[in-house]
């Protein structure tokens, strides 16, 4: 329960602005263990908002990690130096959930791919709203967005 309390903090804090979650997390006091899922996104994190240099301790912390291949690749993508592998992989899981199990599979299929489920329980996709509506179907992983830069187009430069 205490993961969901978490995300539902970050999710709330996502509100205030796009780097709002990513800023909660790299600063955030989570276990510095280097080969945990949680030091591998405040490294990406810190690494993504351009606070420090925290490339090397990532790749560091990358190298370590032996769990699912999903954590290091989704780390990467958020560090802005995802690999074409990478994203493959990260494409792969949205566009099939069924790969994971309980809330990994959750996650993937409700939170990054959009399914919504209906009051009598149907649960309808993105692509299937899509076809309705004539429009092409959303990706399944976009590029992080670039950071805002402080000071840009104001003389400060």
């Amino acid at each position: 329960m205490a993961l969901w309390e978490d995300f539902a903090v970050v999710e709330a804090a996502s509100a205030f602005g796009r780097a709002s979650g990513r800023a909660a997390i790299a600063h955030s006091k989570l276990p510095n263990d280097r080969a945990s899922e949680s030091n591998l996104f405040k490294l990406a994190c810190r690494a993504s908002l351009h606070h420090e240099p925290a490339s090397h301790r990532l790749s560091d912390a990358l190298t370590r990690y032996r769990g699912d291949p999903l954590w290091p690749a989704l780390a990467r993508h958020v560090a802005r130096m995802s690999t074409t592998d990478d994203r493959a992989l990260l494409e792969e899981l949205a566009a099939r959930p069924e790969q994971r199990e309980g809330p990994m599979s959750w996650a993937l299929r409700y939170y990054v791919r959009g399914d919504i489920v209906m009051r009598d329980g149907a649960v309808i996709t993105m692509d299937e709203i899509c076809d309705e509506l004539g429009v092409p179907h959303l990706p399944l992983l976009e590029d992080m967005a670039p950071e805002i830069e402080i000071g840009a187009g104001n003389g400060d430069e």
